[in-house]
């Protein structure tokens, strides 16, 4: 059995931790334009499509590797495309949905959300289109749900 938040794809751990800064504004570009029919996790692995291995090399870190060597990978194309490459040649569909549904337990998802649009407020960016597609703030129920794994970040 894995440790909490930790998950083994093909031979290599990885594991998953409350988002650092870098982490919310690589997942909102990747999230920019989404539409999400569906709040469970199977649904959302389904709306991310070709973008599911890049969502889950943003949040997962491979083996023992620190936050901030996470967070270096992050800033540089090469290293990071690899990491991705990795993700998408081990990932499989049920660990992708065990990812998002720690993801939504892990992070107030809704916080986030909050943030951002003040942020685009004070920025003169306010999203003049509004959809039937699901925003972040939707979901906010899931992430409030009692946590299935604990995980302490350091």
């Amino acid at each position: 059995m894995n440790e909490p938040n930790t998950y083994k794809l093909g031979e290599k751990f990885f594991h998953q931790e409350k988002l650092a800064w870098r982490q919310i504004r690589a997942l909102l570009s990747q999230l920019e334009g989404l539409s999400f029919s569906s709040v469970d996790p199977v649904g959302l692995v389904s709306a991310l499509g070709a973008k599911l291995g890049t969502v889950v090399a943003v949040v997962l870190i491979p083996g023992i590797e620190s936050r901030q060597e996470h967070m270096d990978r992050l800033k540089n194309t090469e290293k990071f495309q690899a990491h991705i490459d990795e993700i998408e040649d081990l990932l499989e569909l049920d660990t992708a949905a065990e990812v998002v549904r720690d993801f939504l337990s892990l992070n107030q998802i809704s916080y986030v959300s909050e943030v951002v649009e003040e942020i685009k407020k004070k920025l003169g960016m306010e999203d003049e289109k509004a959809d039937s597609a699901t925003t972040l703030k939707e979901f906010a129920p899931l992430s409030q749900e009692a946590p299935r794994h604990t995980a302490t970040v350091s």
